[in-house]
């Protein structure tokens, strides 16, 4: 049996507040609040980056900037909406965060980004890429 398999085999019968505690405590994390207004991933990848949650208005600029100046790299990751409505409801205060989002940043801050929920971890940002700095976890 992988060692994968055995973490899972552990989960059984938790939900998913108790599966997120366990994962957070298996990898060493520890868990930050931040305000519920709309904008906790920007406050979230804020606090990581530079250690304060406040500066969230200025990562969302970068991300809304990026995503301005290079429409044709993350066009087609949007394709619930218009583009031009999608850049415009991110450059509003209090509008959520989304997997596109998470992209742009890896891009912009030359991150990995290791999203952890109760289910699988997923990453955002180019594998390989030599000068990333360390990843960014959030949950």
């Amino acid at each position: 049996m992988s060692n994968t398999q055995t973490k899972s085999l552990c989960l059984d019968g938790l939900s998913d507040r108790e599966i997120l505690e366990y994962r957070l405590e298996w990898e060493n994390y520890t868990e930050i609040m931040m305000k519920s207004d709309g904008n906790c991933q920007f406050r979230a990848l804020a606090d990581q980056l530079y250690q304060n949650s406040d500066c969230h208005e200025l990562v969302r600029q970068e991300i809304v900037k990026q995503l301005k100046t290079h429409p044709k790299i993350y066009k087609g990751f949007v394709d619930h909406m218009d583009f031009s409505q999608y850049v415009k409801n991110m450059s509003t205060n209090s509008q959520w965060g989304d997997e596109v989002t998470l992209r742009v940043a890896a891009d912009v801050y030359q991150v990995k980004i290791i999203l952890i929920t109760e289910r699988e971890e997923r990453e955002e940002g180019e594998e390989g890429e030599e000068e990333q700095k360390s990843p960014l976890s959030l949950f």
